[in-house]
């Protein structure tokens, strides 16, 4: 009797349903960014009304989290407004995340505050597939994404530091990760950048939390 029970209680852990288990998701990086003039002019000279996007910005980004250890991350950036003055409330909800992160932007030192819309574009490496992909310790961590993107320009100087707000939802992955979940915040910022640019790299963090 004693060996059957022990059996059945064998069979039940075997067959059990995956748990999953949060792990606190903190990661730091750099990300490169490409093709920024195409997406600067749809969202700055599109008519109003119900204006086409088309621009793709391709990103690739190396971190390092706990979580995933030394990763990389890829996938690209299509609008989905046009671009406007920023107005204190976006800035309240701008000033939110960089607390968060334990970073800072001067909102003041600058002439022009502008800001849009933008979500997770195809990923030219992934079939392109609208995901955002970090690989790293463990498997693919998939994820799609909705962040407000701020331009703040120095009408002085001619240049421009380009930010982004995003939030991030965890929507499976591979290996370990094949059942993932989970949501985290991503904000990153650039350095001074002529407005003729068309590529930029930018330091970002992410903080959340990945079930898995």
């Amino acid at each position: 009797m004693k060996n059957t029970l022990a059996l059945l209680f064998a069979s039940c852990i075997a067959i059990s349903t995956h748990v999953a288990v949060a792990e606190e998701y903190n990661a730091i990086g750099v990300v490169k960014f490409s093709n920024l003039q195409e997406l600067l002019s749809e969202v700055t000279t599109l008519p109003e009304g119900e204006p086409e996007f088309s621009a793709i910005v391709p990103l690739k980004a190396k971190q390092f989290s706990d979580f995933n250890g030394r990763a990389l991350q890829t996938g690209s950036i299509t609008p989905t407004s046009l671009a406007r003055p920023a107005e204190p409330a976006d800035l309240d909800e701008l000033q939110d995340s960089l607390d968060r992160v334990g970073q800072s932007i001067d909102f003041e030192a600058f002439d022009v505050i502008l800001t849009f819309t933008g979500v997770q574009g195809p990923n030219r490496q992934f079939g392109k597939r609208p995901l955002q992909v970090l690989r790293g310790r463990g498997g693919q961590v998939f994820t799609t994404w909705v962040a407000r993107f701020y331009v703040f320009l120095d009408l002085e100087t001619g240049h421009a530091i380009l930010s982004g707000d995003g939030d991030f939802t965890v929507v499976g992955g591979t290996g370990q990760n094949a059942e993932a979940s989970g949501e985290f915040l991503t904000i990153f910022i650039t350095d001074p950048l002529p407005l003729t640019a068309d590529s930029a790299e930018a330091a970002y963090w992410q903080v959340g939390e990945i079930n898995r």
